[in-house]
């Protein structure tokens, strides 16, 4: 998970920084901006946030449900609640919400 928090401050980076030479980028950001919309709404619920690994586990034939028995890390409410208040998403957010109704 660390990776996408270093992902993340590499995208706040150019778009404070850099923002003129990168419009490729930054139209990107704007085109995808579903993603970053999910990641600043992340659901709490552990069944929501197992689905997608359900997903993953169901295409490799996995029929082994998830489980801290089975060595599987299992995210809790409260592991997923502090992680998404240290995400930094306010640098693009505020880019979403200033350029998105510029472009559409």
């Amino acid at each position: 998970y660390h990776l996408v928090f270093f992902l993340l401050e590499i995208f706040n980076n150019i778009i404070q920084y850099q923002f003129d030479g990168n419009a490729h980028l930054v139209y990107s950001i704007i085109r995808k901006r579903h993603v970053f919309h999910q990641l600043s709404n992340l659901p709490e619920d552990p069944a929501t946030i197992s689905k997608p690994k359900k997903k993953d586990r169901e295409e490799q034939g996995a029929v082994v449900p998830a489980s801290p028995e089975n060595g599987e890390w299992i995210p809790t409410k409260e592991w997923v609640a502090t992680w998404r208040k240290k995400l930094p998403l306010q640098t693009i957010m505020r880019l979403l919400q200033v350029l998105v109704p510029q472009v559409e």
